[in-house]
C-alpha cells in the first residue's frame, strides 16, 4: 500500500506528458510566438552591439519545460479542449500573430478611439474589455514587470523606487490599452452576442490556468537570458570605464 501511494505521488509530480505538451505548443501558436521573441532578443543584442554566450534557441525548450511543470495532464487536456471552441481558437490566434501591415497599428488606434467615442458601441466595448482583462490580467503583468523589467531598471542605478512604481503603472496601463485596441480591431467582424459568449468563456478556470502558466513560463524562459545580458552589459561598461 505504501509503495502504491508513493507511485501515485510521483505520477502527480511529473506534470504534463510530452505528447500533450507537443500538441499544446502546436495548437496554441506558442512555438511561433517564442520564435518571434527569439528574433526580438537577437535584435536587442545587435542594437546594443553586444554578443552574449547565451543560446536564444534554449528559450523555447525552457518555456515548454515550465509549462509541463506547472500544468498536469488533466489541466492541459482541459486547455486543449478549449481550442475546440472556434471563437477561443480565433481569439488566441488574433492575440499572437504578428502584423505585417505597417498601416495596421494606425488603423487599430483610430478604430478603438472611434469605438470609445461611439455611445452606441458601449456594449461591444465592454465585452472587449472583459475579454482583454480575462486574457491579460493585472497580476500577470505585475509578475512580468517585477521579475523581468524591474531588475533591468534597477540595474541602471539611475531610478529610485518611486520612479520604478510610476513606470510599472504606465507599463500595465499601456499593455491593457494595446490589447483593447488590438482585440477591438481584429474582432470587429464578430457580433455582440459572439463577444459576450467569448467574454463568458474566457472566465473559465482552465483559461485562467493557461494564461497564468503561459506568463510564468515566459518569465522563466527568458530569465536566464536577461541575467546573462545584464552581466555582459556590466562587463562592457567596466571595460569602457578603464
Amino acid at each position: 500500500m505504501k509503495l502504491i501511494f508513493i507511485i501515485l505521488l510521483t505520477i502527480n509530480l511529473y506534470g504534463a506528458s510530452s505528447e500533450l505538451l507537443d500538441e499544446y505548443m502546436s495548437i496554441s501558436s506558442a512555438t511561433e510566438e517564442l520564435a518571434a521573441m527569439e528574433t526580438q532578443l537577437s535584435s536587442v543584442q545587435r542594437i546594443l552591439k553586444i554578443d552574449t554566450p547565451y543560446d536564444v534557441a534554449l528559450i523555447e525548450q525552457r518555456y515548454k519545460n515550465k509549462i509541463g511543470e506547472l500544468l498536469s495532464d488533466n489541466e492541459l487536456q482541459e486547455i486543449l479542449d478549449n481550442y475546440k471552441y472556434f471563437l477561443y481558437a480565433r481569439l488566441v490566434h488574433e492575440m499572437t500573430y504578428e502584423e505585417t501591415d505597417p498601416q495596421a497599428l494606425t488603423n487599430m488606434i483610430r478604430y478603438y478611439k472611434d469605438l470609445v467615442k461611439n455611445k452606441e458601441a458601449s456594449v461591444r466595448l465592454q465585452s472587449i474589455k472583459e475579454i482583454s482583462n480575462n486574457m491579460m490580467r493585472d497580476e500577470f503583468l505585475e509578475n512580468v514587470f517585477s521579475k523581468l523589467l524591474s531588475p533591468m531598471l534597477k540595474f541602471s542605478g539611475e531610478l529610485d523606487s518611486d520612479s520604478i512604481k510610476k513606470i510599472k503603472k504606465r507599463f500595465i496601463d499601456d499593455a491593457k490599452l494595446q490589447i483593447n485596441e488590438l482585440l477591438s480591431y481584429r474582432l470587429q467582424d464578430l457580433s455582440i452576442e459572439d463577444l459576450k459568449n467569448l467574454a463568458k468563456f474566457t472566465k473559465k478556470s482552465s483559461v485562467y490556468n493557461e494564461q497564468k502558466a503561459g506568463a510564468e513560463a515566459s518569465i522563466y524562459a527568458i530569465d536566464d537570458y536577461t541575467k546573462v545580458l545584464m552581466k555582459t552589459l556590466e562587463e562592457k561598461f567596466k571595460k569602457r570605464a578603464k
